[in-house]
Parts: C-alpha cells; structure tokens; sequence
C-alpha cells in the first residue's frame, strides 16, 4: 500500500482492502474517472450515494460528523475505495469524504462495482 493504506504507515487493514494495478486499470475502464483538488468535498452525511469512489491516486479523508465536529474515521489511499456498503445497501450516507490530496477518483455504479469488486 502507499502511504495511505487504509491504516498506520505499511499496515495495511484488512477491513480495508489495496486494489492491484491490473483491478485499477479494469476499474478505470469500466468507470467514470474524475479529478479533484485537495479539500474537495466528494459526498457528505444525508447525500444518497450512487456510486462507489475507487481511489487511483491522491488519498480520501472519511470523517464522522454526528456530534457536529469533524472526527477522523479513516484515510483511504491509492487502490483503495469508499462507498461501497452504503451503495449495496441503498443507505444514505453518514460521514464526509474529502480529498486529502490532489486526488484522482473513478466512480463506478452498483452494477460495474458487483463486476469489478465483487
């Protein structure tokens, strides 16, 4: 993993799985690929999702927001994706994401992501 890694430097959490560079180049051509500024609010609590975020480069910040402070929950990294178990699970949203990092995101709907992830 990169330096992000779903946990602390070269842990890697297994609740958070690294995507290889053959599954990011599947995923960046089944889905839609889109670029962000750091500090770019990607989705936030209440928002339906429709789409899981794979992270190819750049790193995405997941913040709990239910007290009405921001608390870090997570940082996901290159090779790593958000979204999923709400969008498989028709929820909507309960924490923020937010790019860390200038990051590149590829966006794939529930139907690509069960293809491509699953």
């Amino acid at each position: 993993a990169g330096p992000w890694g779903g946990g602390a430097a070269g842990h890697v959490d297994p609740a958070f799985p690294v995507l290889t560079a053959e599954e990011l180049a599947l995923v960046e051509r089944e889905g839609a690929a889109e670029e962000h500024a750091e500090g770019a609010v990607v989705f936030h609590p209440g928002q339906a999702l429709r789409d899981c975020l794979v992270i190819v480069t750049g790193a995405l910040g997941i913040y709990d927001r239910s007290d009405g402070a921001a608390r870090h929950v997570v940082t996901h990294g290159a090779g790593n994706f958000s979204g999923d178990v709400s969008l498989l699970a028709g929820r909507a949203i309960y924490v923020e994401a937010r790019t860390l990092a200038p990051a590149r995101l590829v966006r794939l709907d529930a139907a690509r992501m069960r293809r491509v992830l699953v």
